[in-house]
C-alpha cells in the first residue's frame, strides 16, 4: 500500500518538473557565412609609358578585389532556457517575455 500511495504521489511531481525548461526558437531564418571569396568590384586604370617606338601606351588596368562572404543553407538555432538557470520565478518569465517580443517563438519542451 506505501509502494502504491507513493507512486501516487510522485507522478505529479514528475510532471511538474518537465515544465521548468522552454525551447526558444527565432521565427527568421538566419543564413551562415560558410567562408569569404575575393569578388572584383572595380579597376584603376593602369599608368602611362612610353614604348620603344615613342608612343605612349597604357599598362593594362588593376583589379580592385573585395572580401565579400558567401553563405551557406539557412538554418533555425533553438535555445533551451531552464527554469534553473534563474534567481526567481519571476526572472524567468521576464526572460521568456523579452525572448518573445525579440522575435522567438518559445514552447514548452515537455511536448517536443
Amino acid at each position: 500500500m506505501k509502494k502504491l500511495l507513493f507512486i501516487l504521489l510522485s507522478i505529479p511531481l514528475l510532471f511538474s518538473s518537465c515544465q521548468t525548461c522552454k525551447e526558444c526558437e527565432p521565427n527568421q531564418v538566419e543564413q551562415v557565412i560558410k567562408g569569404y571569396t575575393q569578388v572584383q568590384v572595380g579597376s584603376t586604370p593602369g599608368d602611362w609609358y612610353i614604348d620603344y617606338n615613342g608612343q605612349f601606351q597604357q599598362y593594362p588596368d588593376t583589379p580592385i578585389y573585395e572580401e565579400q562572404p558567401y553563405y551557406g543553407d539557412a538554418i533555425r538555432v533553438s535555445i533551451d532556457i531552464c527554469r534553473d538557470n534563474f534567481q526567481s520565478k519571476d526572472d524567468y518569465n521576464t526572460y521568456i517575455d523579452d525572448m518573445e517580443d525579440a522575435d522567438y517563438t518559445c514552447k514548452s519542451d515537455f511536448w517536443n
